[in-house]
């Protein structure tokens, strides 16, 4: 992520959540009170004034990041640079994809997770909780598009999404004994991710927090690696066909909403196969993938 930080940001504009009909979405308002505000964002505002556009921001952060990579002193290492939804990817010596993120901080705990960490479980501990939603509550803007399901409305384009990649960082952190099967099952995904599209890795990491808070006390180490391999998978295939993975800090966000049903089956199907090549002949599966 590259940020936009809180100060540079919160004199010009304040963050609205629609937690009831586009929970984990925000809006930027322009602050039109501040001096010079407008000489300073108007080219970034949408056109009635009133929001930032993150498409307008993400296509000036492309022509700077194309600036950059032109005045390079080694431009032959880049060797393309594209616009991939809320992220700029380069590709660096012809197989190496950086994605750079443009997004916006803000200095609090959104509305819309709340209830998040309320209930009695293990894992994340209170201690946890705690220390994500009080001690240091932040979350940032992205300028992910906004499923936007309802005909009549034509201003989703002005929505950004929320991302809880601070909250993300610290969980992961606390949850480093099981990092080494969800490492595993994020390279297939990688390795396969043509095939498996639009199933994301911001799928697979909001199911693993999910299989952590419902299983803390499971075991997953060198000697059962293979099992929570095929028990994670299982898992996202039966989600995917039942549309049933939800975002782990938003609970009434949807994760799959992006997906018709006919797309979910596709990628459901697809895994199935894979699984079972896995299964029958673990070595050659992670050959062909290149682990070896």
């Amino acid at each position: 992520m590259l940020v936009l930080e809180a100060h540079l940001i919160r004199r010009f504009f304040s963050v609205h959540e629609y937690c009831r009909d586009y929970p984990g979405f925000a809006k930027l308002v322009f602050n039109d009170c501040v001096p010079e505000g407008r000489a300073r964002w108007g080219k970034f505002l949408s056109r009635d004034g009133k929001f930032l556009s993150p498409e307008k921001l993400v296509r000036r952060f492309y022509e700077l990041i194309q600036n950059v990579v032109t005045r390079s002193p080694q431009p032959r290492r880049i060797s393309n640079v594209k616009q991939h939804g809320p992220a700029v990817t380069l590709t660096i010596d012809g197989n190496i994809d950086l994605d750079l993120v443009l997004s916006v901080e803000v200095l609090e705990w959104p509305s819309c997770a709340k209830g998040w960490g309320s209930s009695n479980r293990a894992w994340p501990t209170r201690s946890d909780v705690e220390q994500i939603k009080m001690k240091e509550p932040k979350f940032y803007l992205v300028a992910k598009p906004c499923p936007d399901k309802k005909a009549a409305r034509t201003d989703s384009h002005l929505y950004w999404r929320i991302s809880f990649s601070e909250a993300e960082k610290t969980l992961l952190k606390s949850a480093s004994s099981d990092k080494k099967y969800y490492r595993i099952t994020k390279a297939i995904l990688q390795a396969k991710k043509s095939s498996l599209y639009p199933l994301t890795s911001f799928h697979l990491k909001n199911l693993f927090l999910h299989r952590r808070s419902e299983h803390p006390r499971a075991k997953h180490d060198d000697n059962n690696l293979g099992e929570s391999v095929v028990r994670f998978f299982q898992c996202l295939i039966h989600r995917l066909e039942r549309d049933s993975l939800r975002h782990f800090f938003v609970s009434r966000q949807s994760l799959l909403s992006d997906m018709s049903e006919a797309e979910r089956k596709e990628v459901a199907w697809r895994l199935r196969q894979y699984l079972n090549e896995l299964v029958q002949n673990p070595r050659a599966f992670l050959e062909k993938l290149h682990f070896y």
